[in-house]
This record gives structure tokens, C-alpha cells and sequence, in this order.
């Protein structure tokens, strides 16, 4: 930002208009959302630790149910 005072500026028409101060606006702000790299290796942690529980889930109703075909077995 910048206030210049009573400065004489040039217009494209090459007239001298005085000016008693200039102030320069501020654009808009950019969202700042870059990720750093440990929010990526915190997500890549945990899709790791949910594949790992859901791999056990499955593991666990196989065995369940692996149990049941052999009580199955046996009764007949």
C-alpha cells in the first residue's frame, strides 16, 4: 500500500491534476489451503489403521462363519 501527499501526477491526456494522497486498495485474499505433509501422513495413517480393522472384521465373521460350517458338519 501506498500514500504519496500532494503530489502532481500525468494523466494518459497529459494534464497535471494535483492529488493530496493515493491509497492503493488490498485484492482480495487468496484462500491459503495447501495441506502440509504431516496432514498427509496423518490421513495415510489412519486409512492404513481402517483397512487394518476392517481386514480384521472380515477375518473374524469368516472364522465365525467357518465355525458354524463345522458344527454343521458334525451334526450331520
Amino acid at each position: 500500500m501506498t500514500t504519496e501527499e500532494s503530489t502532481s501526477v500525468e494523466t494518459i491526456s497529459n494534464e497535471s491534476i494535483n492529488v493530496k494522497h493515493i491509497t492503493l486498495e488490498k485484492g482480495s485474499k487468496r484462500q491459503y489451503s495447501r495441506k502440509t505433509k504431516s496432514e498427509d501422513k496423518a490421513k495415510e495413517l489412519m486409512d492404513k489403521l481402517l483397512e487394518q480393522q476392517e481386514l480384521a472384521r472380515i477375518k473374524s465373521e469368516q472364522d465365525e462363519f467357518d465355525a458354524q460350517k463345522t458344527t454343521l458338519t458334525r451334526q450331520i
